[in-house]
């Protein structure tokens, strides 16, 4: 009988240790999800990546933190958004905060629970069931003044029409990459310098909507369509100018200047220019209003100098972008 006692005992333990340890894998299941502990937390990240002046170093970023990110993504539905975005999300469009599960779909950010982690897959399918838990909407600057010496620039939040004006078309010849040997390119190819707006809403007493204004340098091909290109290039930015957020309450007008240089880098370059926190909207939709002067200069590594642009005024003199 003691022996008997004995085993039952032990049998007994190793069933319990068995299912222990069965909970334990299920609750320690790895992601790469980022996980913040906070909207705020959350917030500061984008910042702090936002203000990375390479996509390197945002990818050195994520690696440290053992993270896949959506950098190099080519998916229609995220190449024109942010870079920091991008770093933030993981190849499912995931990140945490605090336990809970968000992810963006086609401009919003749905939460999920950490009960719901398991049906996740399926509830990703049936969204029109759920209320978003923000949004990020990333908006080109639009113009509404066709006076080219002197275009003032505004954006509502809530537009979406796509303006790329500042974009000069060539034939690229050669190509060397930084440390290669050149060669042979032949392609159509397009530089172009966008203004846009990227406003992230989290729930918060208000909501809270905070307007990142940016500008993005890129460099295109054409295929059957317009789309990014890979080649290395050297940028030189020098411009200022001026902007103001109005319908946020006071519409104060902020001086910026801009000197950057980028040199053996590839995909779009994205430099940030202001930052506007704001709560529920007062008299109108927030709209940017923005003057930009100066000289954006742009060349592929390797090509024909004559391909090399630097994007100034559009009347001569005038020395204005936007």
């Amino acid at each position: 009988m003691r022996k008997s006692g004995i085993f039952i005992f032990i049998m007994m333990l190793i069933a319990a240790l068995s299912c222990t340890n069965e909970s334990i894998k299920v609750d320690a299941l790895k992601t790469d999800r980022l996980v913040f502990s906070s909207d705020e937390e959350f917030s500061k990240t984008y910042q702090l990546l936002a203000k990375m002046s390479t996509k390197a170093e945002q990818e050195q970023w994520a690696k440290d933190k053992n993270h896949s990110t959506l950098l190099n993504s080519q998916d229609p539905a995220i190449v024109d958004y942010s870079e920091a975005l991008k770093t933030i999300l993981n190849s499912d469009y995931e990140f945490q905060i605090g336990d809970n599960t968000i992810w963006f779909n086609k401009g919003n950010l749905y939460s999920f629970s950490k009960d719901q982690l398991l049906n996740l897959p399926e509830l990703k399918k049936n969204t029109e069931n759920y209320t978003p838990y923000g949004s990020v909407k990333s908006l080109q600057i639009e113009s509404k003044n066709n006076n080219k010496t002197a275009r003032t620039e505004d954006i509502g939040l809530g537009w979406g029409k796509l303006d790329a004006r500042n974009q000069y078309p060539f034939t690229q010849h050669h190509y060397q990459p930084c440390g290669g040997t050149n060669r042979s390119l032949n392609g159509t190819r397009k530089y172009v310098h966008e203004i846009y707006d990227e406003t992230i809403t989290l729930p918060g007493p208000g909501p809270v909507r905070t307007s990142n204004l940016y500008l993005r340098i890129k460099l295109e091909y054409k295929g059957s369509s317009w789309a990014p290109a890979g080649e290395q290039r050297q940028t030189t930015v020098n411009v200022s100018g001026n902007f103001t957020m109005t319908g946020i309450g006071i519409p104060n007008s902020n001086f910026y200047s801009i000197y950057a240089s980028n040199d053996c880098y590839s995909g779009n370059w994205v430099i940030p220019i202001a930052t506007v926190t704001h709560g529920p909207y007062y008299t109108e939709p927030p709209h940017w209003f923005i003057s930009m002067q100066g000289a954006i200069s742009h060349s592929v590594k390797g090509d024909d100098l004559e391909n090399a642009w630097t994007n100034t005024e559009w009347t001569p003199g005038a020395g204005v972008l936007w």
